[in-house]
């Protein structure tokens, strides 16, 4: 079949999926057919083409599948399906471009206050793509949308909802930091820095039957919080004790390499501008009982190998926590540490402790 055949083939089943969502959620005229879902998911499906979302724009399908969620309260199977569709035509978008029909995602705004999990994925989803093109920030940037982020990444037990709450909070504040934001206040202060620790040590003691996704990726969901939490140690008032747990507790239990070096990047951007890279008297006792353990010695040595000399920061703050493991749990992996030294350079030599660095080089001369 040719790719207009193929394209016309698309604009009809469209076009009859359209019909039957107007006359039987909007206009409600008759009753609902039991095909009309079938084609709804595969019309799902389809939208993640960027073809696809273009010929759904062009037919207002953003606005018809947006009027017949508001018209199911936002709850339901078929409520989820229509802002799916949604979600996946708004990842085609792009930053300051003019898109169809944009105004009509104002009424997916109304979706962040869905009490249906499923549903509030997609909002979110929703969220996520029009922040990152820089579209309707008057609306899901603004004071009551992050209210409903914050809500969402509080109560959920969703973790896909705590997942894409953390992305809206992270990629708002990654715009306030390109440009003047006037909201930022509402990110300050202790609130959600202590709100991320909590949620990581649940998301840390978790497994996927503690969630209701089945297959929940618990460290996706975990990752998205280490981003939100380096744009929040990025803040001049940053909660650092909340945030350097987090990402302490992350490395003790998460085992993704992206994981590791999003918690690596979190303790980097909480040092401190001056010569020295030590860890806080107050949280001395939390690194060395982490450090005490084989598992998470290994993990870093096998992390810093992966990375070479890339990623300085990373690497800096994988370093510093090495230096407070046991020194018989490092003699194990001497192998591994001499691939690895080649990444300590000068300016990271002053950051380390003088017994730490004679330990190395004592190995090294001794041709370990």
């Amino acid at each position: 079949m040719s790719t207009a055949a193929g394209c016309q083939l698309e604009e009809a089943f469209l076009l009859k999926v359209l019909r039957q969502v107007v006359d039987q959620h909007i206009l409600q005229k008759d009753e609902v057919q039991d095909d009309l879902e079938r084609h709804l998911e595969a019309l799902w499906d389809l939208s993640v083409e960027a073809q696809a979302a273009e010929i759904i724009q062009q037919f207002q399908g953003i606005k018809i599948f947006a009027q017949a969620a508001e018209r199911l309260d936002f709850k339901g199977h078929l409520a989820e399906i229509f802002l799916g569709i949604l979600a996946n035509v708004s990842t085609h978008f792009r930053p300051e471009t003019e898109t169809p029909q944009s105004e009509d995602f104002t009424i997916a705004f109304k979706a962040l206050r869905s009490s249906d999990g499923l549903v509030l994925v997609q909002a979110l989803r929703i969220s996520c793509s029009l922040l990152c093109a820089k579209m309707l920030l008057s609306h899901f940037w603004s004071p009551a949308a992050i209210d409903c982020y914050i809500f969402a990444l509080e109560h959920s037990l969703r973790w896909d909802v705590v997942r894409y709450a953390c992305d809206a909070l992270c990629q708002g504040l990654l715009l306030e930091m390109t440009q003047d934001g006037v909201f930022s206040s509402m990110l300050r202060g202790p609130r959600l820095p202590r709100l991320l620790e909590e949620r990581c040590r649940e998301l840390c003691a978790s497994d996927e039957s503690d969630s209701l996704e089945e297959g929940a990726d618990v460290e996706t969901a975990l990752w998205s919080a280490l981003r939100l939490a380096e744009s929040l140690a990025c803040l001049d008032d940053a909660q650092a004790e909340a945030l350097r747990s987090m990402a302490l507790i992350a490395i003790d239990r998460m085992e993704k390499p992206e994981v590791l070096v999003a918690a690596l990047e979190v303790l980097s951007a909480l040092e401190e501008d001056d010569d020295q890279l030590a860890v806080p008297c107050g949280q001395a006792g939390e690194v060395k009982k982490i450090m005490e353990k084989a598992e998470v010695v290994e993990k870093l040595l096998l992390l810093l190998t992966d990375l070479g000399e890339e990623s300085s920061d990373v690497v800096s703050a994988a370093w510093v926590l090495l230096q407070h493991a046991d020194r018989a749990e490092l003699q194990k992996h001497m192998e591994v540490i001499e691939e690895a030294r080649a990444s300590i350079h000068q300016e990271l030599k002053n950051r380390l402790s003088p017994d730490f660095l004679r330990f190395l080089d004592s190995k090294n001369a001794t041709g370990i």
